[in-house]
C-alpha cells in the first residue's frame, strides 16, 4: 500500500477533508465538479477503476455527474 490509497471509512482528522474545488456546467448541460484533498493538497481521481490521490491535475481528475 502506498501514500495514494484512498479511505472510504470515515476518519476524525483533516487528513480526510475533501473540498469541491470546481463544480462547472457545460453548455449541454453536463456537470463536471473536481475534488481536492486540503491537508495533502491532491487531486482525487480513478485510474484503472481505482480511486487514488495524485499530485497534479489531469482529465481523470474530472467527475462528470449523471
Amino acid at each position: 500500500m502506498d501514500n495514494s490509497d484512498i479511505y472510504t471509512k470515515a476518519q476524525h482528522c483533516g487528513a480526510e477533508e475533501w473540498i469541491l474545488k470546481a463544480d462547472d456546467q457545460s453548455a449541454d448541460g453536463q456537470r463536471a465538479v473536481l475534488l481536492w484533498n486540503n491537508f495533502g493538497k491532491l487531486y482525487l481521481a480513478i485510474r484503472d477503476g481505482t480511486l487514488v490521490a495524485v499530485p497534479s491535475y489531469s482529465e481523470d481528475c474530472v467527475w462528470i455527474l449523471d
